[in-house]
C-alpha cells in the first residue's frame, strides 16, 4: 500500500509584514498581574502577590489553595493537568520550593526544596529543569521533582554560570546563562544529557525561547532566529529588548513601553498587535489554545483570539512573485518548484518539518536575476507529515500543498 506524504510548501518572499484580521485585545480583569500562565483551558495569574485562576476568561477568579496560594511564584510550568510552580521558602532566604498541582491549579503541595533553583520547565515525559540562582549550573529531575541531577558539562565552565532562562520543547533544551562577565547560550537536543554552546548576538541578550525547532532570542538590537541550534542567526524584527513567549508555531514578544508583536510561523514574520490595549507597557504574556493573554504594568489583564493573517504586504516591496507552482503533483520522489521574480534578488529556499526543524535547503542565499526559475526537490528521505518550504526573496508570501506518494 502506498503511503501518502502531505507536504505544505510555504513560499515566503521576504520577511515583510502581516495583516491581522479582526481580532483585538479585550479586557478580562482590571487587576494588575505580574505573571501569567495557561494550559488552554485555565488561566493562572499572580494578582496582589497571590495566585488566582479562572476558567471563564476572567469572569470569575478564585485564589488557589495550599502551598502556592499565599506566595508569589517565580515561575509556572503547566503540563496537561500536572502543574509546577516555584516559590520562596519562608525561613531560608536563598531556598526555593518546588510545588505541584494535579487538579489544574486548584490545590498545591510542596515537593521539597530546590537546589538553589529559580526557573522551572516541564515536558510531556516528566522531566523538570531548574536553573541555579547561585552558580551551581542546571539541574534535572526525572521524577517530577523527586531526586535531582546536576547537568555537568564543559559548557558550564565548572558550573560558575547562573541559569537565567531555560526553554524546553520535545528533546530540545535551551538555556541562557551568565558567568558574571558575559552571557552564554547552551543547547541540548537529548533532554539535557549532552550540551553544545551557541553563539550570542550581543551582550544585551534579554530572553530566549523555542518555537518548533527554531530558537528565538530577544536582544538590544531586536528579535533574532536560529534554525541551526544557535550557530547562525537572522534578524527577524527590530523590536528591541523583548521578552518572548512561544507555543508550537506561535510566538509573542513584548518590551517595556513597546507593546506586543506576534508571529504565527515559528518567528519568520512578525506583526505589531496592540489593538484594544490602553497601554503598551506589558508586564506578562501567555499563550493558550487559540487564545493569547497579556497583562499591563498599569493594571488590566487582556485576552484575544489569535488573529488570522491575510498574507504579507509591504509598501517597500521590490521583489514580487508572479508565478509559483510545483510539478508533478502528486509526486513519487521528486518534483520541481517553478517560480519567478520581477527583480534581481537573493533567494533562499528551506524546508522545515512540523516541529520547525530545517530538513532541507535547496538554495541558500543565491543571487538570481529577475525572471523564471526552477529548483528540484527530493523528498524520498522525509517521513510522512506536513512540511513547510520557505522561499525568501522580498516581501511577498504564498503557499501551496503537494501530495507525495511512496
Amino acid at each position: 500500500m502506498r503511503k501518502l506524504l502531505f507536504v505544505s510548501i510555504f513560499v515566503a518572499l521576504g520577511v515583510g509584514s502581516l495583516r491581522a484580521q479582526t481580532a483585538k485585545w479585550e479586557l478580562m480583569s482590571k487587576d494588575t498581574a505580574s505573571l501569567l500562565a495557561t494550559n488552554g483551558k485555565v488561566v493562572v495569574a499572580i494578582i496582589n502577590n497571590r495566585v488566582f485562576r479562572t476558567t471563564d476568561d476572567g469572569g470569575n477568579w478564585s485564589q488557589t489553595n495550599g502551598s502556592v496560594g499565599s506566595s508569589q511564584p517565580f515561575s509556572f510550568a503547566l503540563r496537561d493537568s500536572t502543574w509546577f510552580a516555584t516559590t520562596p521558602e519562608l525561613y531560608f532566604t536563598d531556598a526555593i520550593v518546588l510545588n505541584k498541582s494535579t487538579d489544574l491549579g486548584i490545590n498545591w503541595d510542596s515537593c521539597g526544596i530546590l537546589p538553589y533553583g529559580m526557573e522551572v520547565l516541564a515536558n510531556k515525559v516528566g522531566l523538570i529543569f531548574a536553573g541555579s540562582l547561585f552558580g551551581d549550573g542546571l539541574y534535572r529531575s526525572m521524577g517530577d521533582g523527586i531526586g535531582w541531577q546536576v547537568l555537568d558539562s564543559d559548557v558550564f565552565i565548572n558550573n560558575l554560570e547562573i541559569a537565567r532562562w531555560a526553554v524546553l520543547n520535545d528533546s530540545l533544551v535551551v538555556a541562557l546563562i551568565d558567568s558574571g562577565i558575559s552571557p552564554r547560550l547552551i543547547v541540548s537536543t537529548d533532554f539535557g544529557i549532552t550540551w553544545s554552546r551557541g553563539i550570542l548576538i550581543d551582550s544585551g541578550n534579554n530572553s530566549v525561547a523555542v518555537s518548533g525547532r527554531a530558537i528565538l532570542m530577544g536582544t538590544l538590537t531586536g528579535v533574532h532566529r536560529s534554525f541551526d541550534l544557535g550557530i547562525t542567526w537572522t534578524l527577524v524584527s527590530g523590536f528591541e529588548d523583548a521578552d518572548i513567549v512561544t507555543k508550537d508555531s506561535i510566538a509573542i514578544a513584548a518590551s517595556a513601553n513597546g507593546g506586543i508583536i506576534l508571529s504565527t510561523d515559528y518567528g519568520v514574520r512578525w506583526q505589531a498587535f496592540n489593538d484594544g490595549l490602553p497601554s503598551l507597557d506589558i508586564s506578562a504574556l501567555a499563550i493558550g489554545s487559540g487564545e493569547i493573554y497579556a497583562a499591563l504594568t498599569s493594571g488590566g489583564i487582556f485576552h484575544s483570539t489569535l488573529p488570522a493573517f491575510s498574507g504579507v504586504t509591504s509598501s517597500q516591496s521590490t521583489a514580487h512573485q508572479s508565478k509559483f507552482e510545483i510539478y508533478p503533483n502528486p509526486l513519487a520522489s521528486s518534483a520541481s518548484i517553478h517560480y519567478s521574480v520581477t527583480q534581481n534578488c537573493a533567494i533562499t529556499i528551506s524546508i522545515f518539518d512540523p516541529l520547525g526543524r530545517e530538513v532541507m535547503q535547496p538554495i541558500s542565499g543565491e543571487w538570481q536575476d529577475a525572471g523564471e526559475h526552477e529548483t528540484p526537490i527530493d523528498v524520498r528521505n522525509l517521513v510522512s507529515g506536513i512540511y513547510e518550504c520557505r522561499l525568501v526573496a522580498g516581501d511577498n508570501a504564498s503557499s501551496i500543498k503537494i501530495v507525495v506518494e511512496h
